[in-house]
Order: structure tokens, then sequence, then C-alpha cells
């Protein structure tokens, strides 16, 4: 994609309701209002939070590399001193 940080923008939206969905599920395990056996219910709530978190952190490199891209990648010395 051209703009990096759309992308990782959209990734974090992305990620979020991933995270958010986890969240609500555990909810309805608590209050015991889901329909699956507990054990499927606690699977499904680990798959939707790990890649969240997954595509959180994904979205964190690409906004990190575009700021470097857009630096001229030049983190280490920023004067251009060696």
């Amino acid at each position: 994609m051209k703009n990096d940080n759309v992308h990782s923008m959209l990734l974090l939206l992305v990620g979020g309701y991933l995270l958010y969905t986890a969240y609500h599920l555990f909810e309805n395990l608590q209050s015991g209002s889901q329909d699956m056996s507990r054990t499927a219910f606690i699977l499904l709530i680990a798959l939707f939070a790990l890649v969240g978190c997954g595509v959180l952190a994904y979205a964190y490199v690409i906004w990190r590399n575009g700021k470097k891209k857009k630096d001229g990648g030049n983190d280490d010395h920023p004067t251009g001193e060696k």
C-alpha cells in the first residue's frame, strides 16, 4: 500500500475490533449466555485475542517502518554522523 499510515490505521482498527470481540465473548462466558461448550468458547476467545494482538503488533511494525522510510531510515545517527 502506498500510504503506510493508512494501512497501519486500518490494521489498528481491525486488531482493536478483534480484541473488543474477544472481550465481549469473555463477558458472555462469565454470564453463562453461550450456546457452545465452555472449552470451545474459551478456545474461541483465545483465538480472537491472539489474532487481535498479532494484528496490532503488525500494524505497529508497518507504522514504524513507514516512519523510518519517511525519515530516511537513519534512526541511529539522526545528524548523519557515524
